[in-house]
């Protein structure tokens, strides 16, 4: 989506990452957006990531000025590209803390169903167990 496009290039350009709890606050209705986007199946089907979205796909929004932001855009461009020494390292975490997997359903639902994991009270899968959830990969992979 344009919006999904939009929060990545904010991130990489700007150092504004509008998912994170300051500006959740500011921005609610964009978030609840996603959020409730992330727990569609078919949405996390072909949901882009925000590498694709900064470094296949011509920028919309860069470079422009940094509006006061530059240590956060240094921040949040290695994090993107790799290069902040956590990110992009094996072993992989199970999650990602810029682009989190388990706000949504991060499988269909039947595989996730007969691997006995369930949503959290709130739709997502925060909570899912990450050894579980891997043998669950691997079984549709």
């Amino acid at each position: 989506s344009h919006v999904e496009r939009m929060f990545a290039s904010l991130s990489y350009w700007k150092g504004l990452d509008l998912r994170a709890d300051e500006w959740r606050e500011r921005y609610p209705s964009l978030n609840l957006w996603f959020d409730s986007l992330e727990k569609r199946e078919c949405y996390r089907a072909f949901q882009s990531d925000y590498y694709t979205h900064v470094m296949d796909i011509p920028p919309q929004y860069g470079p422009g000025y940094d509006g006061g932001f530059e240590e956060e855009r240094r921040r949040m461009q290695r994090n993107i590209l790799g290069k902040d020494g956590k990110s992009w390292s094996l072993p992989l975490p199970h999650d990602d803390p810029l682009q989190p997997l388990y706000r949504g359903p991060p499988l269909p639902l039947c595989a996730l169903e007969s691997a006995g994991i369930a949503p959290d009270s709130d739709g997502t899968y925060q909570s899912a167990d990450p050894d579980v959830m891997a043998r669950a990969c691997r079984q549709i992979a």
